[in-house]
Parts: structure tokens; C-alpha cells; sequence
């Protein structure tokens, strides 16, 4: 039986990387990157997150639509917004290439940033007009935001104050 999974683990990883090999060069850093995302995520997210110097922000939406198009991102709609899901699968491949590259702790501190700015950016607005719209994106967010906490709490010095403060008057409305 053991060998039945080995054999089948590497069937599946070659039709991943022959899929991989489909994608331009955009689509595949894009792919990669998004396997630090905690289950769905928005373009405002794809565009944080997945852009740099080798993939311009202002690309980032077309990258995502092509990975759509390939079925590596599938789009769905969660609390009226649209998300994209990268199949677990194909992230924990992906992500355990990351790790190897030894990309992985830039990726993730790029996450945890991003998700940083916009929750303290929430906490100002929290008791405001918009608060509806941002339990919304804490509730459509919260995979991601859970996993930028545990990077915090799991590596010194990474702005667990900032994070945890930053989520105050949610919790305290809560």
C-alpha cells in the first residue's frame, strides 16, 4: 500500500509541475506566492501580497484571471466580495517549494504586513459608518488573519502588539 501512495503522490506532483510549466512566467511566481494565503483571499490581497519588483502590482489582477482561466485560482463569491481559493493541494505543493527556496519567511512576512496595515486601518475606522463593511472583510478574512497572528506569536519580535492592539475594538465588540 505504501508504495500505491508513493506512486500516486509522484503521479500527482508531475501533473502539478506540468501544469506549472504551462503558466507564464507572471502566472507562476503569482501561483507560488499565493500558497501563503490561509484559504480564500481578494484581489486588494493578491495585488499586497503576490506583487514585487519581478511582478508589477499593476499586473497582478490580469496574472490572477489567466491562473482562473487555467483552473489553478478558483473565484467565489463569500459575503458579497469576490475571493480567490488556490486548491490545497496545489498550495502545500507550492508552498513546500517556497520553503526550499528559501522564500518562504519573505512571503510570509509580506502576508503578515499586509494584513497588519489593513486591520490597523480598520481600527481607525472601526466606530465609524463602515464598520459593517469591515466585520465583513474581518469575517471573509479570518484565515488569514488567524495566520498572521500565529506568525507573530510563533517568531519574536514580529509585531505581536501591533496586531493584537490593532484587533481591539473588534474583539471588544465581539
Amino acid at each position: 500500500m505504501a508504495t500505491l501512495d508513493r506512486t500516486v503522490h509522484r503521479t500527482l506532483e508531475a501533473a502539478i509541475d506540468w501544469s506549472y510549466e504551462l503558466c507564464t512566467p507572471y502566472e507562476r511566481l503569482l501561483w507560488s506566492r499565493a500558497s501563503v494565503f490561509a484559504g480564500r483571499f481578494g484581489p486588494d490581497a493578491a495585488e499586497g501580497v503576490c506583487s514585487g519588483d519581478d511582478l508589477p502590482r499593476e499586473k497582478v489582477l490580469d496574472v490572477v484571471a489567466g491562473l482562473v482561466d487555467k483552473s489553478v485560482l478558483v473565484p467565489e463569491k463569500q459575503l458579497g466580495e469576490l475571493q480567490y481559493r488556490l486548491l490545497q493541494t496545489l498550495a502545500d505543493h507550492w508552498r513546500t517549494r517556497l520553503r526550499a527556496a528559501g522564500e518562504e519567511e519573505t512571503l510570509v512576512r509580506r502576508h503578515r504586513d499586509w494584513y497588519l496595515e489593513r486591520t490597523e486601518e480598520m481600527a481607525t475606522q472601526w466606530w465609524g459608518p463602515d464598520q459593517l463593511d469591515w466585520s465583513r472583510w474581518l469575517r471573509r478574512e479570518y484565515g488569514n488573519l488567524r495566520s498572521a497572528v500565529e506568525y507573530c506569536l510563533t517568531t519574536p519580535g514580529e509585531g505581536q502588539a501591533r496586531l493584537a492592539a490593532a484587533l481591539l475594538p473588534h474583539w471588544h465588540a465581539r
